[in-house]
């Protein structure tokens, strides 16, 4: 398996969610320990030996340590690393599927339709990724043109 840079950003974005964001101390084990669980989540169906590849990858890919870090500030440093690359802005005025698929190939996150009578999905997708949401212009077409991106809470 190729580790390619959008493997460990999905690594990284979804590692963020798994770490509560409050004002305690970070320490280097939360890091370990949410990079593990995030592996876990995204890539349960490859090899052991894959896994471990994909783990220490992202571990040496990581932000850069600071001893002053609160896991609130870890997961920001996460939350910015797993978004590289990924321009909001950009997606504003394309179509969905155009702007699904770069989500998609960026490797981070998981795109999802906003409809107003729905509640917005949070969490993880079933791959293990964060939601990014986004709203359609018309929701009744199929392929409707974007308004607004947004990451979810």
């Amino acid at each position: 398996m190729k580790i390619t840079p959008s493997i460990v950003r999905g690594v990284h974005a979804t590692a963020a969610t798994l770490i509560p964001a409050d004002d305690v101390q970070a320490e280097p084990r939360h890091l370990r320990e949410a990079v593990s669980r995030a592996v876990g989540k995204r890539h349960d169906d490859e090899a052991f030996s894959d896994q471990t590849r994909i783990r220490r990858k992202a571990l040496d890919e990581a932000p850069e340590w600071s001893g002053r870090w609160t896991r609130k500030d870890l997961v920001d440093a996460l939350h910015h690393s797993g978004r590289e690359g990924l321009d909001l802005a950009e997606l504003v005025g394309t179509r969905y599927t155009v702007a699904a698929g770069r989500i998609w190939c960026h490797g981070s996150y998981s795109s999802s339709r906003v409809m107003t009578e729905l509640p917005r999905r949070n969490g993880l997708s079933w791959g293990g990724r964060p939601w990014l949401w986004l709203w359609p212009d018309d929701a009744s077409t199929i392929n409707p043109t974007i308004v607004r991106a947004a990451y979810a809470t």
